[in-house]
């Protein structure tokens, strides 16, 4: 009977073990685990905690800009926040002369701790190039780089040592700040309504030179648009509360209504 008990047992326990294990392991990986740990102090550590938040933060709060053009670059913003506590910010953009580029700023604790920029430009030599800057207490102490002619030797090829810049992070920070709050630079007013091919969009900008401007593109008419396109010009100078979604890099109206 005691080794049949036995028997019983051990498998029982070992389950229970395993289960304990799995949980830990679980909680190490989690975001507010990441965000209480001290351990970022090297390239190695930050660069793990980042490919973790990479892989966790689409569980969390996300938060999107419209998409504001300057010149020849549009751009939009990607927060992902934990209790209110930005972990990752995004800068997607897109340059005629520059290309396709992302850039990743992963934060601990209120601070960047680490920066990447991705580039994607097939008409120069280099098409995929990818740079990480480390930094403790806003000053950066090591960065890296990698390229390639093609997305196969860009994946194969390693970081190795490179040259880095000291980045102006709060700055950084509160623009992208701005940019998702409409809020500074960003505070943009209603200008008008354009159509292109039968399909209608919001155009928001700031009077004079050198300022954002964006457009939202308009699928469905609710009231709200039905009251702008039949009183363009009372509203025009207006600020818009406008929800929208990012789909496929474009701008696409929710609702609406009057600030």
């Amino acid at each position: 009977m005691k080794i049949a008990i036995s028997g019983f047992l051990f498998p029982f326990i070992l389950l229970i073990c395993l289960s304990s294990c799995d949980r830990i392991n679980q909680k190490q990986k989690h975001p507010q685990s990441l965000m209480n740990a001290n351990a970022y102090t090297d390239e190695k550590n930050i660069s793990r905690y980042g490919d973790s938040l990479d892989i966790l933060v689409p569980e969390y709060e996300k938060k999107q800009s419209m998409i504001y053009t300057l010149g020849d670059y549009s751009f939009y913003i990607t927060a992902y926040l934990n209790n209110g506590e930005p972990l990752l910010y995004i800068e997607n953009g897109e340059s005629n002369q520059y290309g396709h580029i992302a850039k990743y700023y992963y934060l601990n604790k209120g601070k960047v701790i680490l920066f990447k920029e991705n580039h994607h430009n097939e008409s120069i030599d280099f098409a995929y190039q990818s740079k990480k800057e480390y930094f403790r207490n806003n000053i950066l102490f090591f960065a890296e780089s990698k390229k390639g002619n093609n997305s196969s030797d860009f994946n194969a090829a390693p970081y190795a040592p490179t040259k880095g810049a000291n980045l102006d992070l709060d700055s950084t920070v509160s623009f992208m700040t701005d940019a998702l709050k409409r809020e500074g630079k960003f505070n943009l007013v209603f200008e008008g309504i354009t159509e292109d091919s039968r399909v209608r969009y919001i155009v928001l900008s700031r009077p004079g030179l050198g300022t954002y401007r964006t457009v939202i593109r308009v699928e469905k008419e609710d009231e709200f648009i039905t009251e702008l396109v039949s009183n363009t010009e009372k509203f025009i100078g207006d600020k818009l509360h406008l929800d929208f979604d990012i789909i496929d890099d474009e701008a696409v109206y929710k609702s609406g209504s009057i600030n």
